[in-house]
């Protein structure tokens, strides 16, 4: 190939190029796409209150009467 015309090409192709995004496009097109991890961690923030053991969990703990003896009464704490 002539070196001419090939340098011509080169030349037309570097002048066709559009030029470089500017950073308010790039940011715009960032924002437009919803964040991949806040999902996930809301997810799994859910899985872990249905996890937690009923012992656990202050809302099915079972008030103590003190007129049981010891034993049950540990076994309710």
């Amino acid at each position: 190939m002539n070196p001419k015309i090939k340098n011509l090409i080169i030349k037309t192709q570097n002048e066709l190029q559009l030029p470089p995004p500017q950073h308010q496009s790039s940011n715009t097109t960032n924002i437009s796409r919803p964040p991949q991890h806040r999902p996930r961690k809301t997810q799994r923030l859910r899985l872990n209150k249905h996890i937690r053991k009923p012992e656990q969990d202050p809302r099915y703990r079972v008030p103590c009467p003190d007129t049981i003896d010891h034993v049950v009464r540990e076994a309710c704490v």
